[in-house]
């Protein structure tokens, strides 16, 4: 009976260390499936990051495009701005003439009418 016990014994030990490793070889592949996933979520991860950043690159590169457009049409709008006032700066000088030589004409006409009329 002693015997029988002492192999059972055994027995069960081996069992137990067969079953240890067994939990150890386990516990390795999960160690390294998790490890596998944590890199390939990473790749994943830096994958989508570098399409959102070209996106924001390129949203960007519009956005600056949309902005030289918009200073060249300030520019150009300036431009025609101060050709606007210039010419009517010289509509104003032409007018301002145009009633003083009508006054200078007037005067001429009055005086000439005044010493008619004498």
């Amino acid at each position: 009976l002693s015997r029988e016990l002492e192999l059972t014994r055994g027995g069960l030990k081996r069992q137990e260390e067969k079953r240890k490793a067994e939990i150890a070889l386990i516990a390795q592949e999960l160690q390294s499936t998790c490890q596998e996933v944590e890199r390939e979520n990473l790749e994943r991860l830096r994958a989508e990051d570098e399409q959102k950043n070209a996106a924001a690159r390129q949203r960007i590169q519009q956005m600056e495009e949309q902005l030289k457009k918009a200073e060249q049409e300030k520019a150009k709008l300036h431009d025609q701005m101060e050709e606007e006032a210039q010419h009517y700066g010289a509509l104003t000088g032409q007018e301002h003439m145009y009633k003083e030589a009508s006054a200078t004409v007037f005067d001429a006409i009055k005086k000439r009418f005044a010493d008619d009329s004498r």
